[in-house]
């Protein structure tokens, strides 16, 4: 699993230098707007499966049947939801992205979303293997990101193939698994769906929700920013995505414990050492930001400077990750830690339409997410703090 997700933000940060340096700012800029649409809708098409199918399907290894019934049914929920998916993302792009009119950005925009919906993770995690997760999201998107550095297509091929990408690598773990796990379609038991939905909403309410206020900055400055600045924004998005492949894996090993509302003395060693790595990978990103921005083509972008600031959100980050997702999301306090997640999203959305009314919006949106980091680091350490040793 570390190693498909240290793949897919190497291939992120690749095929963003190579639409990059086309210099097509304008294009490019749509399709990262329309993505960020469809980052938001990711998170309800996901709906919490990651977390609760994979519970799921590894208590049902040793009945086909049954995982079997249980997938057909989390495929039929996906479509659904996905199908949800598609009408919210016709009728937000109408509203807020009336330039982006061309069908074929529509399409390659929303396409992304099927690597979301189907890829199936739970399953590798629940009963397969996980070295074939990476075989599964390399191979296709290795195939890609060659063809784009040795034949050099133009921006709307290259965009096309990034986004066919995303569907080609989930058709070939379903391959796989239809071919040699035995894995066969079943009749849905509708009466089921609501009770496994509900379910699924735990994972939804908390694992989901800490990616919101990050991919609502990156929608704000979709909507508001204006073709280059949302480029830079797209750039720092990435180095926190890859920040947090570390602090997800890290995190893990709290689990068993925080069972039980408890975290180890050893735990917290384990949060000092991980702040402090935050720390210093804060301070040589800042130190290295003009070379940064020259490498990816960003260097002429007048807010640059301004989304480097982000970067000093990491240490906050790395507690929140750390600790929030570690510890507060199977103890018995998760449903106060859900609570104070979605009144400090309210509060950051509120703080950027206030903020903006005295400066301009690009500016309200980071300052607004620093602060939201800052106010949950500080909920965070505090909750954890009253766990038993």
């Amino acid at each position: 699993m570390i190693g498909a997700n240290v793949f897919n933000a190497t291939y992120g940060f690749m095929t963003f230098y190579y639409c990059n340096s086309l210099g097509a700012t304008k294009t490019y800029a749509i399709y990262i707007s329309l993505l960020s649409v469809v980052g938001l809708l990711a998170i309800l098409v996901n709906f919490g499966h990651h977390f609760s199918a994979t519970k799921q399907i590894a208590t049902l290894t040793n009945d086909p049947k049954q995982r079997d019934e249980y997938i057909s049914r989390l495929i039929t929920t996906k479509l659904i939801l996905l199908g949800a998916a598609i009408g919210v993302y016709l009728a937000t792009v109408m509203i807020l992205f009336p330039v982006a009119t061309h069908t074929y950005l529509l399409i390659v925009g929303f396409l992304p979303i099927c690597y979301e919906a189907f890829f199936p993770y739970w399953f590798f995690n629940g009963i397969g293997e996980n070295s074939k997760n990476l075989i599964f999201n390399a191979l296709p998107k290795s195939l890609i990101v060659g063809y784009l550095f040795l034949l050099q297509p133009g921006m709307q091929e290259a965009l096309t193939l990034i986004s066919i990408s995303s569907g080609l690598a989930a058709f070939v773990a379903w391959a796989y698994i239809m071919t040699k796990k035995g894995f066969s379609f079943q009749p849905i038991k509708w009466s089921i769906l609501r009770s496994e939905m509900q379910l699924a909403a735990h994972g939804f309410l908390t694992i989901d929700a800490v990616d919101l206020p990050l991919k609502l900055s990156k929608f704000f400055s979709a909507t508001f920013f204006g073709p280059a600045n949302i480029i830079a924004f797209e750039l720092y998005e990435k180095i926190f995505r890859l920040f947090r492949l570390i602090m997800t894996s890290a995190n893990q090993s709290l689990i068993p414990q925080t069972l039980h509302n408890k975290v180890s003395a050893l735990h917290k060693k384990y949060l000092k050492v991980f702040i402090a790595a935050s720390l210093i990978a804060a301070c040589a990103l800042t130190l290295a930001q003009d070379d940064i921005a020259e490498v990816f083509f960003i260097a002429n972008y007048s807010s640059a400077s301004l989304f480097g600031l982000l970067i000093f959100a990491l240490p906050l980050y790395a507690c929140t990750e750390f600790l929030g997702n570690g510890c507060l999301l199977f103890s018995s306090k998760r449903h106060d830690y859900t609570r104070a997640l979605y009144a400090l999203i309210a509060l950051f959305i509120l703080f950027v339409f206030i903020v903006g009314q005295f400066t301009k919006m690009i500016a309200a949106v980071v300052y607004s997410y620093l602060m939201y980091e800052l106010l949950l680091a500080i909920y965070v350490s505090y909750s954890v703090s009253k766990l038993k040793q």
